[in-house]
């Protein structure tokens, strides 16, 4: 019986059950702030083609009607959770407010959605004309007018108080290289996971745009029925009514830590940008220290709450 016990305060102070907890703590807050929530959610890494882990994927719905359509958008919170034992993140740089990236995915605008579309239309053996006009009708719907049908959903994330494009990961005596900063691994596996997701989105959208060439009887020869070429429409227009929001966030156990002239303060949270080589952002991510996180949390949730309410959409319970 002792060695159990024994066992078990061992396991208990180990660094595999403290991210654990930690993990679970986050998962938590989320349900707390009203959030629905997974502990761990799995997804295929598409360089790779190994299966990863999201240490915590968190989501909220808001609907809308517009002419007399439904329109619906889904806010997706992914997270990373890190400790960083005995080191400090120390991060500068100087950035404009120009995001770059673009979190945001919607079938109206995401150009690989497309061409995979396009593609299946061939393969269901339409003729030229009808692909065209088909693609056309996407379009239209698309952008009814001079902007998007779903652009007042399109919301920016919430302004960051303080924005970085370097770091230094540091325990004061050394500096961490850029390969084994667990700042940078988390950053990389959140940007795995956000690719892989839109990815989902796209096999998800695509199976439902060409559902009614694929759910009606196919003709022994020539192209598919001019009805069920019709009804593309109606499903395109369905699709077109969805908009995904991710949000990536990287929770560290550790200071963070901004230079202010020749000192420097410690900070709740950034938002880093990683910048390619023409200083265009690339991919983003907030990194928040954990002991901050309920602030964070919860005045994220009031941005979107208040965002979205701002454009009449209503949440969905």
């Amino acid at each position: 019986m002792s060695d159990t016990v024994s066992l078990a305060h061992r396991i208990v102070d180990s660094d595999a059950f403290a991210s654990l907890r930690r993990e679970q703590r986050i998962h938590e807050r989320f349900h707390a702030l009203g959030w629905s929530s997974i502990n761990g959610a799995y997804y295929r890494d598409a360089q790779s083609e190994k299966y990863r882990e999201i240490d915590v994927l968190a989501s909220r719905m808001w609907k809308r009607t517009y002419r007399y359509t439904e329109q619906l958008v889904r806010v997706r919170m992914v997270v990373e959770a890190k400790s960083i034992k005995g080191f400090h993140l120390l991060l500068g740089g100087h950035v404009s407010s120009d995001m770059g990236y673009d979190h945001r995915f919607w079938p109206g605008n995401d150009y690989p959605l497309h061409e995979r579309l396009r593609q299946a239309l061939v393969k269901n053996d339409l003729l030229e004309v009808q692909v065209r006009w088909a693609m056309n009708q996407l379009e239209k719907l698309a952008f009814p007018g001079d902007s998007a049908s779903v652009s007042r959903l399109l919301i920016p994330p919430p302004p960051a108080p303080r924005s970085a494009s370097t770091f230094r990961e540091t325990n004061i005596h050394g500096t961490k290289e850029l390969d084994s900063s667990v700042l940078w691994r988390a950053s990389q596996s959140l940007s795995s996971a956000v690719k892989a997701l839109k990815e989902e989105l796209r096999d998800y959208h695509l199976g439902w745009m060409t559902a009614p060439l694929e759910c009606s009887p196919k003709p022994l020869e020539g192209p598919p029925k001019g009805e069920d070429v019709a009804d593309l429409r109606n499903s395109f227009r369905r699709q077109l009514g969805m908009v995904d929001i991710f949000h990536p966030i990287a929770v560290v156990e550790a200071h963070l830590w901004m230079p202010v002239g020749s000192s420097v303060e410690r900070v709740p949270s950034c938002r880093f940008l990683q910048l390619g080589s023409l200083g265009t952002p690339t991919w983003w991510v907030d990194i928040v220290d954990y002991e901050a996180l309920p602030q964070f949390l919860k005045a994220t949730t009031n941005y979107y709450a208040v965002s979205l309410r701002s454009v009449r959409a209503k949440p969905v319970t």
